[in-house]
């Protein structure tokens, strides 16, 4: 469903987000819709709730995922070193910013 009808799952999930952001499950619902929906404006809105929620985690992870899958390592660098921040013990940040360390050094 979220493949064919990728802009609904958008709007859906944003207003869903919006009232309930605090909710885990919602907040995997809006990760999943990033993940599968190749929809720019879904990255928009999520910087955008970055600036008003800046200690969010699950945003930080969205943001940097789309600065590492749009090749800006370093904009994907520093959303993953606050996301370490936020949260030290989680050991998929810091895979995540081992990955984002490797492309750059590839890039030189």
């Amino acid at each position: 469903m979220l493949q064919q009808y990728g802009d609904l799952a958008f709007q859906t999930c944003r207003e869903i987000f919006r009232c309930y952001s605090k909710l885990t499950v919602i907040q995997n619902l809006f990760a999943l819709t990033a993940t599968i929906t190749p929809n720019i404006r879904l990255q928009k809105f999520s910087v955008y709730l970055l600036q008003k929620r800046p200690n969010s985690p699950i945003l930080h992870h969205m943001v940097g995922n789309f600065a590492l899958i749009g090749g800006t390592y370093h904009l994907a660098i520093i959303h993953y070193m606050k996301l370490f921040r936020l949260t030290p013990d989680e050991p998929l940040v810091s895979l995540l910013l081992a990955i984002s360390f490797v492309h750059v050094a590839c890039q030189i």
